[in-house]
C-alpha cells in the first residue's frame, strides 16, 4: 500500500522497534518498522510547516452561523454545589430572556440562512415557557422550522410546557447524576423537594404523552468515585433505568482532570470491546469523520444571554469574552479559534479525531493551552498502541459493520 503522508497518521515507538500508521482513506491500522514510520513522520513535519502560513482564516458571518444557544432564564430552582454558572445567573441580573432579543434572534435566523438548531439553555430554560413558546410560534409563522433542542433539568414541568415540547418536536436532554442518593447529594432543589423523584416523575408524563427523553447528561464528581461508581457503570444505570442510549458524562470543572489513558485502559483490560468502541475505537473508524480538535464556538455557533450579548458559548459568559449585542447587530468575529488551531497544528493533529479540548475549560480551570495539547498527543499515542496491541491480540481486526471479517483494520506492511 502507498502511504498518503498528508492523510495518514504517524506513530512510533522505540520500545517496541515498530511504527503503526493510521490510514484516513482505509480506516486501516498498519505496521511498519521503525525506520519507515521515522521517514514519514519527518514528510509530515515538512508538509506541516509549508502549510502553517498559508490556511485561511475563517472569519465570523451569518452564513457560517448553524447553531444559536439561548440562555432563556438566568434563574434556576436547583442549586447544584458545583455549578459553574454561579448557580445559573452567571453572575449576570436573574431574569428571563427579552421579547426583543428573541425578535432580533429570528431576524439574526432568517438573514444566515443556514441556522439549523435552537437550543434553550439555562439557568433552567423551563422557567421561561412563554419565551420558549414565542420563539417556536414566530419562527414557524415565517416558514423558518429549525431543529428544537432543551437542556434541562427537567424539575419544573407544565402542563403547558409539555404540548409546547409535543407541538414543536423540542429534542430534550436532561441533566441528572445518577441513582437518587448520589444525585441529590449535589443536585438541591431551592425548594426542598427530591430531586431524582421529580425528575423520574416528569419523564414519565412525557413519555406517557408519546414524548421521548433523548439524552442525559450527567456531570462525574468525588461522590462517584468514593462509592466505587464508575463512569461505565453510571451510564449502564441510566441505560437500564431510563431506556436513553445516549449518555453524556463530563468531570467535575474544578476536579483534577481524569486521565483520558486510565479509563479506556479498564475497559481494554475488561475486554469490553462495545464500550472502548463508543469511548475511543469509533472515532478513528468512522466515515467522513473530519474534525480539527477544539469546537466551532463563535464561528458556526453562537451564545445569546436574556439581554442580548452574544458569546461563543455558555461557558465564555463573561463581558471579557463578549462579540458583541444582538440588539445593536454588531457583532466581533472570533477569529481566535482558528488562530489557535493555526498555533497548535490542530488541522493535522495525530490526536484530531479524538480530541475533545474546550478552550473555556481551560480558561475556568487555570489550565495552560499548551499543557493540554500536549497531554492529550500523549494520551491519544498510548492508546493507539493500547488499541493495535488489543486487536491485535484479541484478532478482531475488522471494526467497520457491515464488512466481511477477516485481517482488514491491521496489516503489516513490508
Amino acid at each position: 500500500m502507498q502511504f498518503e503522508p498528508k492523510e495518514d497518521e504517524v506513530y512510533f515507538c522505540e520500545d517496541e522497534g515498530y511504527g503503526i500508521v493510521y490510514s484516513h482513506e482505509k480506516k486501516s491500522l498498519y505496521k511498519i518498522s521503525s525506520e519507515q514510520a521515522k521517514k514519514l513522520k519527518e514528510i509530515k513535519k515538512r508538509q506541516s510547516i509549508i502549510k502553517s502560513d498559508s490556511r485561511e482564516i475563517v472569519n465570523f458571518d451569518n452564513s457560517n452561523l448553524k447553531k444559536i444557544e439561548l440562555i432563556m432564564s438566568t434563574a434556576c430552582n436547583l442549586k447544584c454545589d458545583y455549578c459553574f454558572a454561579n448557580g445559573g445567573n452567571y453572575n449576570l441580573k436573574i431574569r428571563n430572556i427579552k421579547i426583543d432579543v428573541l425578535d432580533k434572534t429570528i431576524e439574526l435566523i432568517e438573514k444566515s440562512k443556514n441556522v439549523n438548531e435552537i437550543v434553550f439553555f439555562g439557568g433552567e430554560p423551563t422557567l421561561a415557557e412563554k419565551e420558549i413558546e414565542y420563539l417556536c410560534e414566530n419562527l414557524r409563522r415565517k416558514g423558518l422550522f429549525p431543529k428544537y433542542k432543551i437542556v434541562t433539568n427537567l424539575y419544573q414541568l407544565s402542563n403547558q410546557l409539555i404540548d409546547i415540547i409535543y407541538k414543536y418536536n423540542i429534542i430534550i436532554t436532561i441533566s441528572l447524576d445518577g441513582p437518587e442518593w448520589i444525585n441529590n447529594k449535589r443536585r438541591k432543589a431551592r425548594d426542598g423537594g427530591n430531586v431524582y423523584q421529580r425528575v423520574v416523575n416528569n419523564v414519565e408524563r412525557l413519555n406517557n404523552k408519546g414524548i421521548n427523553i433523548k439524552a442525559i447528561e450527567a456531570t462525574y464528581m468525588t461522590t462517584h468515585k468514593e462509592a466505587g461508581f464508575s463512569k461505565e457503570e453510571l451510564k449502564d444505570f441510566f441505560k437500564d433505568n431510563f431506556k436513553i442510549d445516549d449518555i453524556y458524562i463530563v468531570d467535575e470543572l474544578n476536579e483534577k482532570e481524569n486521565e483520558v489513558e486510565s479509563e479506556i485502559g479498564n475497559l481494554f483490560q475488561k475486554n469490553n470491546l462495545e464500550s472502548c468502541d463508543l469511548l475511543f475505537l469509533s472515532s478513528y473508524f468512522q466515515e467522513n469523520k473530519k474534525l480539527y480538535g477544539i469546537c466551532n464556538s463563535g464561528i458556526s455557533s453562537i451564545c445569546i444571554d436574556p439581554q442580548g450579548y452574544i458569546y461563543p458559548c455558555h461557558l465564555y459568559i463573561n463581558k471579557n469574552y463578549s462579540l458583541g449585542n444582538i440588539l445593536n447587530g454588531k457583532i466581533k468575529s472570533f477569529k481566535e479559534i482558528n488562530w489557535i488551531r493555526e498555533k497548535l497544528g490542530c488541522y493535522n493533529c495525530s490526536a484530531r479525531y479524538s480530541c475533545n479540548i474546550c478552550l473555556a475549560h481551560c480558561l475556568i480551570s487555570n489550565t495552560s493551552l499548551e499543557d493540554k495539547c500536549m497531554k492529550v498527543k500523549k494520551e491519544n499515542s498510548k492508546l493507539v498502541y493500547k488499541m493495535f496491541r488489543y486487536l491485535d491480540t484479541h484478532n478482531l481486526q475488522n471494526l467497520n459493520k457491515g464488512e466481511n471479517n477477516g485481517r482488514d483494520q491491521i496489516r503489516s506492511f513490508e
